[in-house]
């Protein structure tokens, strides 16, 4: 009598590869290494990003959606083709790292103190002005430390310095600010509600925070890092008092360079777990029921 032996059935769900392999490349390879291995494997690749690489294509892969095309500024001000996406109700999901992301500047030109997160303002405005008033940002794989503060730039906040002039981006220029005007920031943006995924809690100053902790990965040098400790410092000092509240220590405002401080301090969002929402979106639980392996990963591959 011929016995069947069942599929084994195989979840591939590895994160990114920094500078490596995308989630999406890391499941491919490790599902093409299951089916030389075992050829009759059911295998589900079910890559995941947690806020930072990836985000946008896993999120996309998990739920429907259409993609949107549109031209923004990288870290260092240049205009180069850009990327979010909105699902089926309307909800914008954009990722930090398509538009303001490290992998986009070579090592050779990386500049922590000018680095900007302009082109992820851009970005937002551009949803805003096509209907979405519900944004889901992906943090992390930032090139920038900047506290967020050309995001609300081009959202249409003034940044000013004591003469009333715009300060520059990036935040080796955040020593100048002085003053946050509102008048001309978009009104789509007390409509909306934002939800931000990362995968870090450090808080945006001190010996656990954005400038001491990650600066050191975007380029900056030792004393860069202590440039941007204290321009945050006094960044955070002039928005909350204009806010009438502290950010500084929540928890995860020091996420990608400070843009979980400006995701609470300039649009009221929220703060959750990239991966505990990824794996939300992807029925997670529901899929491990019916999985007999599970091969998962994510770091770099270096001389680590």
């Amino acid at each position: 009598m011929k016995i069947s032996i069942p599929a084994i059935r195989v979840i591939a769900a590895p994160g990114a590869f920094k500078e490596c392999l995308s989630a999406n490349e890391a499941a491919r390879a490790i599902s093409r290494g299951v089916r030389r291995s075992l050829p009759g494997a059911r295998i589900c690749a079910l890559p995941l990003a947690d806020g930072g690489d990836s985000f946008l294509d896993s999120f996309l892969r998990l739920t429907p959606g259409r993609m949107r095309r549109l031209r923004a500024l990288d870290p260092l001000g240049r205009s180069r083709g850009s990327r979010y996406a909105v699902l089926g109700d309307g909800t914008a999901v954009i990722a930090l790292s398509e538009v303001s992301g490290l992998h986009l500047v070579e090592k050779r030109y990386r500049d922590a103190l000018a680095a900007s997160t302009y082109g992820l303002g851009q970005l937002i405005a551009d949803a805003l002005r096509r209907g979405s008033r519900r944004i889901v940002l992906g943090l992390g794989g930032s090139a920038t430390t900047d506290g967020g503060a050309g995001a609300a730039q081009a959202l249409g906040f003034r940044l000013t310095d004591r003469e009333g002039r715009d300060i520059p981006r990036g935040g080796g220029a955040l020593r100048h600010l002085a003053s946050i005007a509102v008048a001309g920031a978009l009104p789509a943006l007390s409509q909306c509600s934002f939800l931000a995924a990362c995968d870090v809690d450090n808080p945006l100053l001190g010996r656990s925070g954005s400038a001491r902790v990650f600066a050191p990965q975007k380029g900056a040098s030792p004393e860069e890092v202590k440039t941007l400790e204290r321009n945050l410092a006094h960044y955070a000092v002039i928005v909350e008092r204009w806010r009438g509240q502290e950010f500084r220590q929540l928890a995860g405002s020091g996420a990608a360079g400070g843009m979980g401080f400006f995701i609470r301090a300039f649009l009221g969002g929220e703060l959750v777990s990239g991966a505990r929402l990824i794996l939300e979106v992807a029925r997670f639980k529901d899929r491990l029921r019916e999985a007999d392996l599970v091969i998962t990963a994510e770091g770099a591959l270096d001389s680590q």
